[in-house]
């Protein structure tokens, strides 16, 4: 049986006292088994070992990342130029809508409307310009420690603590993976952008339009 259900970690504790820890599904009616904590993290170091590129494929990732990134780096430049210009814009508005006022061009009730829209859209662009800036934050240094994970993730999953675990295998595996306990194995995995690059058969450079930077 095979339910798709999350995992649960537990212990149980023999005659002796001494607890014996695993993995179960508590779904109801599930009678799988368990697998113990050992052999299941064994396994997924064998996955990642089984992923794991070539240096020559490691090494042209790097550089295709680089590249890519150098090219949405100026189209997040030149976004973020037009945003500023727009908000630049949004305070003259504001202005003209204030001087309106204290010369009574307009009344009260249609200064307090267009004041609130020009303020939920200043909020707007001064989001987006933020969302902007943190994504030009992204340096050559990030993009080497992705790059450098690939090249040793088993060992660097073993030595991580638990939430290091949590964010290489999301790095790995964004949408988790599946574990079938009647048979003990691992199902057939939806990798990352980076990943899926970095497993082609085919030459990556061949893909180049398909490629996404990893984000911090």
């Amino acid at each position: 049986m095979n339910c798709s259900k999350r995992l649960t970690g537990s212990a149980s504790t023999g005659s002796n006292g001494v607890k014996y820890p695993r993995y179960t599904c508590k779904a109801k009616g599930c009678k799988t088994g368990f697998v113990t904590p050992d052999d299941l993290h064994e396994q997924f170091k064998v996955l990642l070992s089984v992923l794991q590129p070539t240096p020559r494929k490691t090494e042209l990732l790097r550089t295709l990342i680089i590249r890519k990134w150098s090219q949405q780096s100026r189209s997040l430049n030149e976004g973020k130029k037009k945003l500023n210009t727009q908000l630049h814009d949004l305070e003259e508005k504001q202005l003209s809508l204030t001087e309106k006022m204290a010369s009574n061009e307009i009344d009260s009730e249609d200064y307090r409307k267009l004041r609130a829209k020009y303020r939920n859209m200043v909020l707007q662009f001064e989001n987006e310009l933020a969302d902007t800036n943190k994504k030009l934050k992204l340096k050559t240094t990030d993009i080497d420690y992705a790059i450098s994970y690939l090249a040793d993730a088993p060992r660097l999953w073993q030595d991580a603590g638990p939430e290091m675990k949590v964010m290489y295998q999301n790095m790995v595996f964004p949408k988790g993976i599946k574990y079938d306990l009647q048979n003990k194995q691992f199902g057939t995995p939806e990798l990352s952008a980076l990943y899926s690059l970095a497993n082609m058969k085919k030459d990556p450079s061949k893909s180049e339009e398909s490629l996404l930077v990893i984000p911090r």
